[in-house]
C-alpha cells in the first residue's frame, strides 16, 4: 500500500504511480535607488501534489475508481462547506490536509463496447492552510 487519500486506500495494483510535490516561498521585491533590488521573505505559499495513477479492468473497475476520485474531490463536512482529506503515506506520516483541485482521465484503452479496459488519472492536490 502506498498509503490513502482521505477514505480511498492505495493497495495492491491501484496505488500511484508516481506523487510529485512542490513548495515555493515567496519574497516581496523592493527596489531601492542606486542599490538595486532587495528581497523580503514573506511567507510559503501552500504545497502542491500530483499523482498519476493507473486503472486496469484485470484489477479493477477504472471508471468506478475515477469516479470514487471525483467524489472525494467533492466531500463536504458537516457545516456544509468543502472539506479537506488527510493524504497519508504508507509509513502512516500525514503530510498534511489537501483538495483535489482537479481529476484528468487519459483512456489508454477501451472494449469493443466502448466500456473502458485501461485509464490513467491525474489528481492535483492543493494544501488546505
Amino acid at each position: 500500500m502506498m498509503g490513502q487519500l482521505g477514505s480511498i486506500v492505495f493497495e495492491r495494483l491501484k496505488e500511484p504511480t508516481a506523487l510529485t510535490g512542490a513548495k515555493k516561498w515567496t519574497y516581496a521585491e523592493h527596489p531601492i535607488i542606486r542599490e538595486g533590488t532587495k528581497l523580503q521573505y514573506t511567507g510559503h505559499e501552500p504545497r502542491d501534489y500530483e499523482m498519476s495513477i493507473r486503472f486496469h479492468a484485470s484489477f479493477c473497475d477504472p471508471d468506478l475508481e475515477i469516479g470514487r476520485l471525483e467524489a472525494a474531490a467533492q466531500t463536504t463536512g458537516k457545516n456544509g462547506l468543502l472539506a479537506p482529506i488527510p493524504l497519508i503515506l504508507d509509513s502512516g506520516h500525514v503530510l498534511g490536509k489537501f483538495v483535489i483541485q482537479e481529476v484528468k482521465r487519459e483512456y489508454v484503452r477501451c472494449f469493443p463496447d466502448g466500456k473502458t479496459l485501461e485509464l490513467t488519472a491525474k489528481v492535483a492536490l492543493r494544501e488546505f492552510v
